[in-house]
Parts: C-alpha cells; sequence; structure tokens
C-alpha cells in the first residue's frame, strides 16, 4: 500500500471522527435544551423585565470595546508598518541594482501607499477613534485587494496568504463585524475570478478554506475581545460595590477582616489586632493566614461557623472573642460574602464591640460605672498633657467641662482647690525624681503609683499614676487613669475575665503602660 492510499484512509477515519463529535454534540445540546426548557423561558421573563437595565449595559459594553478596537488598529500599525519597511528595504535594494525580485512585485505599490497611511495613523494616533474605524478598514482593505487585479493566477493565492495576517488584523478592528464579513467575502470573490480559468478547482478549494478558516478566527477572536471587556466592567463594577461595603463597615465597625473560604484571615487585619492587644500597648501582630474562628470563644464556634458559611447574602451574628489578657469581649458581626478574581467564595466581616445602655446614652449627672478606660498622658517634666482617651473627654463633659482640646492644657487645669493641685504635683514629681531615667529607653521600664483621692474640676476620683520612657519624645511620660469611687479596672463592663484574678497593682502597670504611639493607635481605631 502506498502513502497516497494511506493519506486518503486517514481523511476518512479523521472524517467519521468529526462526524460523530459534531453529533454527541447536537445530541448533548438537545437533551440540555429539553431539560432547562423552564429555565429558558424564565431567562427570557427576566431577559424582557430587565431590558432597559440590559441595554444600558450593553451600550456601555460596546463602547468599551470600541475603545479596544482602536488600541489594537494603533498596535497592529505598529506592527504592520515595521514588516512594510522591512520588505521596502529589500524592494529598494533590488532597484537600486536593477534586478528584479520574487516578493510578489504586484504588491509593492499597496504596500507603498500603506505604508504612509500606517506611518500617519502611529504619528497621529487621535486620527484613530471609533468613529473613523470602519474607514480605516475600508482604505486598508481596498489595498490589499487591489493586487489581486495584477497577480497571475498561479500567484493569487501566495498573494492572498501574504496578506491573510493583515485582512485578519483589520477584521478584528473594523467597528461592524458585518462590513469585515463583506470585506472579506469581495476578497475571496475576486480572487476566486482571478482564478476561474487556471486550475480552478485546486484554487477554488484553497481560497474557500482560506475563507473558512478567517471567518472563523474573526468571529471567534471579536467575541472573546467582548467578553473580556464585559467581564472586566463587571468585575469593576463589583470592585467598586465591595469598596463602598469595605468604607460602610469601617465606618460602622471597629475592626474590619476578609476570610477565605476556610475562614481564613486574607489581610493583614490590624484593627482586630488592636483591639486584641489593646491594654498591652504592644504593637499589633500579623493576623494574616490565621484561623478566624479560634480567636472566639469554642461554645461560640460553631454558630459562628454556620452563619459566615450561610447562603444569606448579609447576616448579623453576635460571639465572644478572647483578647490577649484572656479576658471576653462581646462582639456583633457583620459579614457578607463576595468572589474573589478566582472565582473563590471569600467573606467581609465587620466586628464592634457591643456596650451596655449605660456606656451609650450619656447622662447629665456623672455615671457610677463610667468606662474604667479613663485616662490621659502627659509630659512628666512639664506636665503638659499630650493626649487623653475619649471616656476621659466624655466624663470631663458630665463634670461640666467644655475644654474639648485637651492638648493645649496641663495637669494644673483640670485639678480643684489649690492645695490639691499642689499635693498631686509634688506627688508627681516625687516619682519623676526616684524614676530611674539612667537606665536605656529601650527597656521600657513602668512604674505605678497609687494616687488615692483627688478631684477634677471639684469632682472626686480614683487616680493612678504609671511613669514609664517613651521613645519616641526621648522623656518621661505619665499615664493618669480614673475612675469614679474605686480603682481603675483593666477592662469595660462589656469584658470579663476569664483567667485567675491578679494583684491590682500589676493591672495596672501592663493596662496603663504604653507610649503615646500607642494612646494614639487606641484613638485612631475609636474615631474609626
Amino acid at each position: 500500500m502506498d502513502l497516497e492510499n494511506v493519506i486518503l484512509i486517514c481523511i476518512y477515519i479523521l472524517q467519521f471522527l468529526t462526524a460523530l463529535k459534531l453529533l454527541s454534540q447536537l445530541v448533548q445540546l438537545g437533551l440540555k435544551v429539553r431539560s432547562h426548557w423552564s429555565d429558558l423561558f424564565k431567562r427570557l421573563r427576566q431577559l424582557i423585565g430587565n431590558v432597559q437595565e440590559c441595554q444600558k449595559s450593553e451600550i456601555r459594553a460596546t463602547r468599551f470595546f470600541e475603545r479596544t478596537l482602536c488600541r489594537l488598529l494603533q498596535s497592529s500599525s505598529q506592527v504592520m508598518l515595521v514588516a512594510l519597511f522591512l520588505r521596502l528595504l529589500v524592494v529598494q535594494w533590488h532597484l537600486l541594482w536593477h534586478t528584479p525580485h520574487e516578493m510578489q512585485p504586484a504588491l509593492d505599490l499597496s504596500n507603498l501607499l500603506a505604508y504612509a497611511l500606517l506611518l500617519l495613523l502611529c504619528s497621529w494616533p487621535q486620527l484613530v477613534t471609533p468613529q473613523s474605524l470602519d474607514v480605516w478598514y475600508i482604505v486598508l482593505q481596498v489595498l490589499c485587494t487591489l493586487p489581486l487585479f495584477s497577480t497571475k493566477p498561479a500567484d493569487v493565492t501566495m498573494v492572498s496568504l501574504v496578506t491573510l495576517l493583515p485582512r485578519f488584523l483589520l477584521a478584528l478592528c473594523c467597528r461592524h463585524m458585518w462590513l469585515a464579513v463583506l470585506g472579506g467575502t469581495l476578497h475571496w470573490m475576486i480572487s476566486l475570478q482571478s482564478v476561474w480559468t487556471f486550475q480552478s478547482g485546486d484554487l477554488f478549494m484553497a481560497q474557500s478554506a482560506e475563507l473558512v478558516v478567517f471567518f472563523a478566527g474573526m468571529v471567534t477572536m471579536r467575541h472573546q475581545m467582548y467578553e473580556n471587556v464585559r467581564v472586566s466592567l463587571s468585575l469593576q463594577k463589583r470592585s467598586i460595590e465591595l469598596g463602598a461595603v469595605s468604607s460602610l463597615l469601617y465606618g460602622f465597625c471597629d475592626a474590619v477582616v476578609e476570610l477565605d473560604d476556610e475562614l481564613k484571615i486574607t489581610n493583614t487585619a490590624n484593627q482586630l489586632s488592636t483591639m486584641l492587644l489593646r491594654s498591652l500597648g504592644s504593637p499589633p501582630p500579623n493576623l494574616m493566614g490565621s484561623e478566624f474562628l479560634r480567636l472566639f470563644l469554642e461554645e461560640d464556634r460553631g454558630v459562628l461557623k454556620s452563619s459566615l458559611c450561610s447562603t444569606s447574602v448579609t447576616s448579623r451574628v453576635s460571639a465572644r472573642m478572647v483578647d490577649a489578657l484572656g479576658s471576653t469581649v462581646q462582639l456583633e458581626l457583620l459579614h457578607t460574602s463576595f468572589r474573589n478574581e478566582d472565582q473563590q467564595t471569600c467573606r467581609l466581616v465587620g466586628m464592634r464591640e457591643l456596650q451596655e445602655a449605660a456606656d451609650v446614652a450619656p447622662l447629665k449627672t456623672p455615671r457610677a460605672g463610667m468606662e474604667s478606660n479613663m485616662s490621659l498622658l502627659f509630659d512628666a517634666c512639664s506636665f503638659e498633657i499630650l493626649g487623653a482617651t475619649d471616656a476621659f473627654k466624655r466624663m470631663m463633659r458630665d463634670f461640666g467641662s467644655f475644654m474639648d482640646d485637651l492638648d493645649q492644657l496641663s495637669i494644673y487645669d483640670l485639678l480643684g482647690p489649690e492645695e490639691n493641685s499642689i499635693a498631686l504635683v509634688s506627688s508627681i514629681q516625687s516619682a519623676v525624681n526616684s524614676f530611674d531615667t539612667e537606665r536605656p529607653l529601650s527597656s521600657r521600664q513602668v512604674q505605678a503609683i497609687q494616687l488615692g483621692s483627688l478631684e477634677i474640676l471639684n469632682h472626686k476620683v480614683e487616680a493612678v499614676l504609671t511613669l514609664q520612657n517613651d521613645e519616641l519624645l526621648k522623656t518621661v511620660v505619665g499615664t493618669l487613669a480614673v475612675s469614679l469611687g474605686a480603682t481603675p479596672r483593666m477592662r469595660s463592663k462589656a469584658r470579663s475575665h476569664r483567667g485567675s484574678p491578679r494583684p491590682h497593682q500589676s493591672h495596672v502597670a501592663e493596662g496603663r503602660s504604653g507610649s503615646i504611639l500607642d494612646l494614639r493607635k487606641d484613638h485612631a481605631h475609636a474615631s474609626l
């Protein structure tokens, strides 16, 4: 059996396999349409009901698609310009030496004109607009078709193959696809007319196969480009929506975290780290990659996991979180789901600490159960106030003070009678004098002093003073923590201690120590 018979048998086998493949695809399509007939009617009704919205989205996608075609034409012009430049160099060389070249001389004139037009497009890109795409296509397509009239019948196929890539790029850049189909069909008909009397059978099949490949590639590429534009617009819209939801959560919640499908934290979660280590004065760790459920009590993890894994769009759940000191924090969680760029289901979770009604509704008289986080930071050398917590400012307003900007005041401005201020200043000065300032600042030594009862704006409070070196200010700073009628505690009412009780002074030393950066982090966190 010779080679020709083997090739013929292989062609028959491949044609048979192709027919089977097409038949199986048709059967699958018929079964799918039959099983989803009701869904098809439902989608049609939805499409009719939302026709106006669909038209707006299609118009927007079409506008962006036309801009993409303009950029494609500009890029294609640069590529074709380089190719024509090299070809014209070869033609120029042969013309200078008066020697014929075998690079299809029928293309010389059209290539020369096309080079001039492409140079114009590359020099002035503003000439390429969505309205001018069809004009440029017609002009360049005519230049690709004219050489067929002066080409020998035996060279028509070669000339058509040489211009196939430029014609394909032009068809992709055309604004209306029907115009590209018309241009390709005219080129095919002119090529057939040129070879009709010269081996018409083989050349007809070659030109027809080229036309089929041309149309298939053009339609596929244009459809894929349009779908890419629609997907990018959809992702852009989803990004805007997700950004709006994130901004809303950041303004409403104390901390916002992103979780993957395994409920692991995918962002740095600095706000959550600050909530966990707020009372330690330590820098917040990076929680990226850690398990989110491990931060909560074990008895609350099941309910929290079922809520996070639910299919509802937005949900709310309450849970108790354990902070770095072993205390429980009652939280309210708001979460919603979204899909990332890998089409994985992720969750955006906002958390805010629940407070009692007495902590939320301000009273006209001082509250006996005010927040324990009432403290201010001051320079122990000059007694100038460096900052104060929001709870301390609320206490000052309850005392009848309207001094909102405490950073411009000193300790003297807050105290009551002169004899009390002298006694307090003397106590602070004695503590500063006994403070070991010779040790390096990096040691962060802390000293806590129980000041007892004193008056602030003629109201008696219990105060504790904490002194420590501050690395940023290069000086000794003091933290004055106060409470009404009782020694200050570590946590507010919303938190309950789960660990073994500690001596009171150690709580103060650990909970109220910190630099000016720690207080400003708390203040920025509270402002969120």
